[in-house]
């Protein structure tokens, strides 16, 4: 993971006692520190546990890491404000040198942290990187009345890897549910795994637009948000997601889910594999089973009918034209464990919504 985060680590922690030093007042005692001490103070509790979280925890998303990037920018940018301050006395001039040596050692180990990084994928620029830090350190050195200009050098030098690295999702076209970033996502040409690409059944959207009613507000309800994007994307309308992001959230309740059914801004229902959540999905079922007077058909390895009030249907074929009639996939399009159920009432009659199965149910 420290390709994903840490190529300033190194200087954040040099900073983040050279900053402490820095605003240190000898006219305190040790344990009471000022204000610029207290900030100093915040960062590095932000920084320290939640890297040492990263550190030994055995599952986490590499973006996760992101969590790190406020208090290194910082910590960072405080090695360098402090290893610039001058001495304002005899006194201050033993400070400032140890100041001056930290930022000298915070740029050192984090050029050979990058290089050690680097190094998998380019060994001319791990080389680049060292080289061009350590020239400029030395001119820092040897030429003080130019120091600010090497310092920014040596700085930018240091983000030639992280700002590529940073760009390489964008370069790659890269599409992901979770992103990463690296040199890797160029040699394969990017990831679309994101939300939002996978595909839609065009015949769906078709019955769905033509069917929902003005009062409707959401083009159907369904559990997860990975089967909600695309449909999302391609129509431009809402769709609800009750189980949240992996269907597996208690995000609205049945009791409001019903109410949003009862005023017509929910009329269809699509069940989705994705969930896991079987308390979400069984009262989702039952909720359509109950609601009279609807029919709904739910896929298990064979098509079952109910009548509202649970009792068998027998003709599965007159099902089978109402459903052709309502909208057919084509021949090509196989959508598994689907349904998609209307869930308000009919006039007097059940009333049988579109339901999309696998190809092969059209042929039995």
């Amino acid at each position: 993971m420290g390709r994903q985060i840490s190529w300033f680590l190194p200087l954040a922690l040099f900073g983040m006692v050279a900053a402490y030093l820095a605003a240190y007042d000898r006219k305190k005692k040790w344990w009471q520190t000022n204000r610029k001490q207290q900030d100093v103070l915040y960062w590095a509790g932000w920084l320290i546990p939640v890297g040492a979280f990263f550190s030994v925890a055995n599952f986490f998303h590499p973006y996760y890491t992101i969590m790190l990037a406020p208090p290194l920018a910082v910590l960072a940018a405080l090695a360098i404000t402090s290893g610039l301050k001058k001495a304002t006395s005899k006194r201050d001039d033993k400070r400032a040198r140890w100041l001056r040596y930290l930022l000298f050692m915070g740029l050192g180990t984090t050029a050979c942290l990058q290089s050690y990084y680097v190094w998998a994928y380019y060994p001319w620029l791990s080389l680049v990187i060292l080289i061009l830090t350590a020239v400029a350190l030395v001119m820092m050195t040897l030429i003080p009345a130019k120091e600010r200009l090497f310092l920014t050098l040596g700085v930018g030098f240091l983000c030639l890897a992280p700002g590529f690295w940073a760009l390489t999702p964008t370069i790659s076209g890269e599409s992901a549910a979770v992103p990463t970033t690296g040199p890797s996502l160029l040699s394969r040409g990017g990831a679309a795994t994101g939300l939002g690409t996978g595909t839609v059944n065009t015949q769906l959207i078709k019955y769905l637009k033509q069917h929902n009613g003005k009062s409707t507000t959401y083009l159907f309800a369904t559990t997860d948000s990975n089967t909600a994007a695309p449909y999302i994307i391609k129509t431009g309308q809402a769709v609800m997601t009750i189980g949240g992001y992996n269907g597996t959230d208690n995000a609205i309740s049945l009791k409001k889910f019903k109410q949003l059914v009862k005023d017509g801004k929910v009329k269809y229902f699509y069940i989705s594999s994705h969930t896991n959540n079987t308390q979400l999905l069984s009262g989702s079922k039952n909720m359509v089973l109950r609601s009279k007077p609807v029919l709904t058909v739910v896929l298990a390895r064979r098509p079952t009918t109910w009548e509202p009030w649970g009792a068998p249907v027998r003709p599965f074929i007159a099902c089978r034209r109402q459903i052709k009639a309502a909208a057919r996939p084509a021949a090509d399009d196989h959508v598994v464990n689907l349904t998609l159920t209307n869930l308000t009432r009919g006039r007097g009659k059940v009333v049988l919504a579109a339901s999309f199965f696998v190809t092969k149910i059209f042929h039995h």
